[in-house]
């Protein structure tokens, strides 16, 4: 009578334990080994497909393992692509976008120009992040070419671009106060009013 109590009890325990497996499958709630319903085998998961989530809470990696950091966008539609950071700059040189060529055609004698005065190409191996990766020579972009010399020859060049350039306005102004032989001198108010010398500003080519 035990034994026929027994068996009948363990029979029970079993379909008790399928049916809350069954419930637990519609419910979409995980089966695993050792929980209080004794089915042991039925609590194996099926393997996910689904990338593992960052431990950061960054987005998955589809690669397998986790991203470490949120990844940044760089050269927003605002950024000068032609942008030097001046923390690249090695102390005492000089960085510049020189033109190597111009509608895809080469422009050989401003790079003799360049050359001879002392404007060197910039080597990718030196700012890898600048240009694809292993790439081998000079950093270039839409026709430039980025190249360096000694800080102290670019400022001799614009200190020479500055006085031919305040020379020129000089010799301008001059000639307005002088007039030919046999006529006035121009020193009357009248003549100031409308001889006058407009000063205007704009980049300089600091090549030489």
């Amino acid at each position: 009578m035990t034994g026929q109590f027994s068996g009948t009890h363990l029979a029970g325990a079993r379909g008790l334990g399928r049916g809350n497996a069954r419930n637990q499958v519609r419910r979409g709630m995980p089966i695993g080994n050792g929980g209080d319903d004794g089915a042991e085998g039925l609590g194996a998961a099926p393997p996910s497909d689904a990338a593992p989530p960052a431990s950061n809470g960054g987005p998955p990696n589809p690669r397998g393992g986790a991203v470490e950091g949120r990844l940044v966008r760089r050269r927003p539609r605002t950024e000068d692509k032609f942008f030097i950071p001046p923390s690249i700059v090695p102390l005492g040189w000089c960085y510049e976008w020189k033109r190597e060529s111009c509608y895809g055609q080469p422009d050989t004698d401003h790079q003799v120009n360049l050359r001879e005065n002392h404007w060197t190409p910039v080597p990718a191996e030196r700012h890898p992040q600048m240009m694809p990766l292993d790439f081998k020579g000079p950093i270039r972009k839409d026709g430039m070419v980025l190249m360096e010399r000694p800080q102290y020859l670019t400022d001799e060049a614009r200190q020479e671009d500055y006085e031919f350039a305040t020379g020129e306005v000089q010799r301008a102004t001059a000639t307005l106060g002088q007039t030919p032989g046999g006529q006035f001198t121009r020193d009357h108010p009248s003549v100031h009013k409308i001889a006058k010398v407009k000063h205007s500003y704009g980049p300089i080519d600091a090549e030489s």
